[in-house]
Order: structure tokens, then sequence, then C-alpha cells
């Protein structure tokens, strides 16, 4: 349906409607019916580059994360799994990633709480995604997953039923958060040397 020229020339019109791009991000606050059919439209609309970045702007990390978090919360949204793979889109555009370390709650809450979740596999390689993609080249984002307990739930990741695909890529995950972990306690030793003289 995107790939048709009539509808880009559809979603590009839409897409330059501020209010409107504002007004569907508004909507994945709202009851879980109406949250759904704004993720439809927004997977939708970020399929041109030139709507994502408005819609960056306009607060759809946000939006995505308070959608992606009530979802886990009531075990009700059936879209839980396409805003999971949107975000992970998203986080390979700088500013996405920004917005989420600019949002305390946006590493711990959403994705570190998606990695291990016995019922939905898919939700959990796409929060894997997401973590490394974040934590590959930010020690904050590593010390935000670190905090919220990514160790634990990689690991019971890994003992779980999931695809090879998403282990193999939570066992990339947990080098790297170990990594950041040995790097902290051997900064921590460092500090408490200089300290000690």
């Amino acid at each position: 349906m995107s790939s048709s020229f009539e509808t880009k020339e559809l979603l590009t019109k839409l897409g330059h409607r501020f209010q409107l791009l504002h007004g569907i991000i508004l909507l994945l606050h709202q009851n879980p019916e109406v949250s759904e059919a704004a993720i439809k439209a927004i997977t939708s609309l970020c399929s041109l580059e030139s709507i994502r970045e408005i819609l960056l702007r306009e607060g759809l990390i946000d939006g995505l994360l308070a959608y992606i978090l009530c979802a886990k919360t009531q075990e009700r949204a059936s879209s839980a799994p396409l805003a999971m793979r949107l975000l992970e889109q998203l986080l390979r555009i700088e500013k996405a990633k920004e917005a989420i370390l600019d949002d305390p709650q946006g590493i711990t809450s959403a994705l570190v709480k998606t990695l291990f979740r016995v019922s939905d596999h898919e939700d959990s390689e796409s929060a894997v995604n997401s973590l490394i993609l974040l934590c590959y080249d930010s020690s904050q984002a590593r010390e935000a997953a670190l905090k919220a307990g990514a160790l634990t739930q990689v690991l019971l990741l890994l003992q779980s039923q999931c695809g090879d695909t998403t282990k193999m890529k939570a066992r990339m995950l947990l080098k790297l958060l170990r990594s950041s972990k040995r790097t902290t306690n051997k900064n921590h030793a460092e500090y408490h040397t200089i300290c000690n003289k």
C-alpha cells in the first residue's frame, strides 16, 4: 500500500499538517482501540523519511514509550509488537536516540521490562535490537540499562525458548553491558586508588 505513488502523495500531504501529527501522537495515550489505530497510522506515516523527522520533533518517542509501557502493564494491546518494531526502526535516527536518552524512564520502563516476556518473544527481539542500537555508542544508555536490571533480563531471555537469532543478539547485548560494567568498576577502582593516596 505505501509503495504506490498516490499513497505517498497522501502521506506527504498529511505529514505536513503538524496539528494532525501531534494529535495522532496524543492518541497513543488513549484507550487501547484508539491508540492501536494511532500506532497503525503512525507506522504508515513513518514510511516517508521527511515525515519521520516531523513526528520525532512532535514527540513520537515519548508517545511510543508510553504506549509500550501501557500495553505491557495492561496485557491487551495487540499492536505492541508493531510499536516495538517501529521504535527499533526509529532508533537508527540520531534524534530518536537523543529523545530516548533524554527520558530517564525510556530505557528502563519500556525497553528493559520488555526484554524478557514469556508470552511474546517478538517484543523481546525488538527490545534487544533497540538496546543494542542505544547502548553501542552511549555509556549513558548502558548505565541506565544496567541500573534497570538489563543483565538479569538478558540472562532470563537466554534461558527461555526464544529463537536462535534473538539469543545471538542477546549475547551481543550481554557482552556490551558487561564490558560497560567492567569499565565502570575499573573507573571506580582507579578513583578509589587516587583518593586513597
